[in-house]
Formats: C-alpha cells, sequence, structure tokens
C-alpha cells in the first residue's frame, strides 16, 4: 500500500545520497596520498587524492633545495636498493617540485606533493621483486674530473674561509694552503697546493 512505497522511496533517495558520497577510482590502485583535512571546504572538480597503480612503481625523494637546486628533470641518477646492497640499477629524474621543474605550478593534488620523483630505466619493478616502501640511496652525477688529485673531506681544513691541510715535511709538520675543486660527501678534488706522494695528516 502507501506505507510501502513511501519506504521504498525512502530507501531509494537513501541509496542515491550514500552513491553521491561514494567515490569510484577509474582503474584499481592503491591510495598514496589525500589532501582532505576534517571539516576544510573543498572546491568542485578538484582534485583531493592520488591513487596510484602498485604494478607501474616509482622512486619518491624528498631532498632539500640546496640539493634540488643542483639537478634537473631528465637527468640520468644510479639507484641502489638498501635491502640489496652493492646493486644498482639506472634512473631518470621525471618530475622536480617548482620552481626547480614543472612540478607544483597549478592546485592539483600531485602538485601539493614536493617530492623528486624518479622513473627507473629498463626495468620492471615489480618483476624485480621491488615494493611500495623500499628504500634506496640515490647518486646524481653532478660534475666529472678525469686523473685528479684528491683527499677524504676530513683531511681538508678551514679557518677564516681558508682551506688548507696539514702535511708531514720530514720530521715536522707544516700547514699548507689548498685549492678545492669538485667537493662530494667520501671525496674533494685538490687543484692546488699538494702533489701526489705527499703524506697528509688527518685531525
Amino acid at each position: 500500500g502507501l506505507d510501502v512505497t513511501r519506504t521504498v522511496l525512502a530507501l531509494n533517495r537513501l541509496k542515491d545520497q550514500l552513491n553521491d558520497a561514494r567515490i569510484v577510482a577509474p582503474f584499481d590502485g592503491v591510495i598514496m596520498q589525500i589532501s582532505l583535512i576534517e571539516g576544510k571546504q573543498i572546491q568542485g572538480y578538484r582534485p583531493v587524492m592520488i591513487v596510484a597503480d602498485p604494478t607501474e612503481l616509482e622512486i619518491s625523494a624528498d631532498l632539500q633545495d640546496s640539493e634540488m637546486s643542483e639537478l634537473a628533470e631528465g637527468m640520468e641518477v644510479e639507484v641502489e636498493f638498501l635491502n640489496r646492497p652493492g646493486e644498482t640499477v639506472k634512473g631518470v629524474i621525471r618530475r622536480l617540485p617548482y620552481p626547480y621543474g614543472g612540478g607544483g605550478r597549478s592546485e592539483g593534488v600531485e602538485d601539493e606533493d614536493k617530492s623528486v620523483r624518479i622513473t627507473l630505466t629498463g626495468v620492471d619493478l615489480r618483476e624485480a621483486g621491488y615494493e611500495i616502501g623500499d628504500r634506496v640511496r640515490l647518486t646524481a652525477e653532478l660534475e666529472r674530473s678525469e686523473n685528479t688529485l684528491w683527499l677524504p673531506p676530513q683531511a681538508v681544513r678551514t679557518f677564516e674561509g681558508r682551506s688548507f691541510v696539514v702535511v708531514q715535511d720530514g720530521g715536522a709538520q707544516r700547514r699548507v694552503d689548498v685549492r678545492l675543486g669538485i667537493q662530494a660527501a667520501d671525496r674533494v678534488e685538490i687543484l692546488d697546493g699538494v702533489t701526489e706522494g705527499q703524506v697528509v695528516i688527518a685531525p
């Protein structure tokens, strides 16, 4: 009767409300990022989350501004997975955040992500056994110098803007000013000041 009809209509309205509140992804995947805050108003048609296809993985790195300023989109990097020491693969920087690259210039949810994105070349991460959450070490070649003289960073000392080393000179030690070239985490290029064969004393 009439009550049954009203009940059916009310049920249909509830179903419509439920369907309107449901978000359906265009493909199977994993939610990687949500830009929603409870109680905060959002604009219509603005992306609110990132859904990733776990069969197409890439690397995300959070870097300092000083590091990103040395990089460029399209630059090659060497990737070493920490759970497989010594095993390296090649990658390419796909995306740098604004102002270092093309990311972050609009209001899309992806552009709120300030990480650097790297894709691997010639390697299928899933087939190779890598998974979401694996940690990596990235190496980007910024400069190259062949047949150069270098010292470990701890052997080079600085004082009032001066760079110098302490060398063994017979039975004595003396300070020698040096001019530095390329500097990396594990070695520093010496352009002038000491020569090959001299004994340098570390602190």
